[in-house]
């Protein structure tokens, strides 16, 4: 309902800004524009928030049926044939309203959203793209519920105290405790979320059950079963280059860089190269390297990519006396804040405020005044 409700005021303040009598200019288009939608980003963030990390069957439900209502309602604002005129007049008129560089350049980029959103199209092609663009809004949030569905239901599941050799006592309690959560007290479960998977990777002395959670994490969306992502990111492929041949150019490549520093798949190319050589040499070294201490541990065979994290660390130890144990405690959650929010006051002059007594989206949610 609050989702519902706020993209009624999105509506009735475009409304506004179409059927407002002056003559368009910065403050009663432009700003007006930027304004809209508050409410919605608001609400829709929080709800966004909750379905990324906390979601569940319901939410989930909820995200597939709010998706095409959403992807319409934009699309409509996005290809407002009145909406865009007012823009274009005081874009063409841009040089006469005295705009500071902040405000020139949210005029100009407003502009060319809405040039390439289709703004500019026929009719006919302004309904093709927004068939396309409900198609890929919708099966790109079922690629994303195939993979939080997978990683959330995959258990790596310990019964053999031996099995946790090379683990740290904190890993091996954070396991116990997802183990006592899911119904397996006295036993140790790991997940394919990063906390989980990735101090597993790096400490577990257990090859074989490095090697199966790997290959788990990669395999996500990929197991031809009801979560599985392959047709998906065909039909994506595909709807996205249709869209980028609507909107004139060769394929989807061309189309997203226009917009990025790259500005053509030739320059990303370009780029890639230039990296590649001199990273596949420190690759290699890495590899030697690692290579070495397995057959210190007997691994005659070829190295697989569950060994990579495992003798990447053991190396790093060796080399340099570091481990990812003496790291962590510096990047808790209570130090990472607090050098986000130091570096936003000395960039931007923003204060944050910690508010109590006020609604948040879950217990260990804050809310701060900014």
């Amino acid at each position: 309902p609050a989702i519902m409700a706020a993209l009624e005021e999105h509506n009735n303040e475009i409304e506004a800004i179409i059927n407002n009598p002056e003559t368009p200019n910065f403050e009663n288009t432009i700003v007006a524009l930027d304004n809209a939608g508050a409410l919605f980003n608001r609400v829709y963030g929080v709800f966004s928030n909750e379905t990324s990390i906390n979601s569940t069957p319901e939410l989930m439900a909820i995200e597939m049926e709010l998706s095409p209502i959403v992807s319409a309602h934009f699309n409509e604002i996005s290809m407002n044939e009145k909406l865009f005129q007012r823009v274009k007049v005081v874009y063409d008129n841009r040089d006469s309203f005295g705009l500071e560089a902040d405000q020139m350049r949210l005029l100009t980029e407003t502009y060319k959203d809405y040039e390439r959103s289709g703004a500019t199209l026929s009719e006919e092609l302004k309904g093709e793209l927004k068939q396309i663009n409900a198609k890929i809004s919708e099966l790109e949030l079922l690629f994303e519920q195939h993979i939080l569905k997978e990683t959330g239901e995959y258990n790596l599941v310990i019964d053999n105290e031996a099995d946790l050799a090379g683990l740290s006592e904190n890993q091996i309690a954070a396991a116990a405790a997802r183990a006592k959560e899911k119904g397996m007290e006295g036993w140790w479960v790991f997940g394919l979320d990063n906390p989980s998977l990735m101090p597993f990777l790096q400490s577990s002395a257990n090859r074989d059950l490095r090697i199966k959670l790997n290959e788990a994490y990669l395999n996500v969306g990929n197991n031809d079963n009801e979560n599985d992502n392959k047709q998906i990111v065909l039909d994506l492929i595909r709807l996205r280059d249709r869209k980028a041949q609507i909107m004139g150019y060769d394929n989807y490549a061309q189309y997203v860089l226009v917009e990025r520093m790259a500005k053509t798949p030739e320059a990303v190319y370009e780029l890639l190269d230039r990296l590649w050589t001199p990273a596949l040499k420190v690759a290699k070294q890495e590899y030697n390297d690692i290579k070495a201490l397995a057959r210190k541990d007997g691994i005659t065979e070829e190295l697989h990519s569950g060994d990579w994290r495992y003798y990447f660390e053991k190396s790093k130890a060796s080399k340099f006396d570091l481990s990812e144990d003496e790291i962590r405690p510096y990047l808790q959650y209570a130090n990472v804040q607090k050098g986000i929010f130091y570096v936003a006051n000395r960039l931007y002059g923003i204060t944050f405020t910690k508010l109590e007594n006020v609604p948040v989206p879950h217990p260990e949610a804050e809310a701060f005044e900014c």
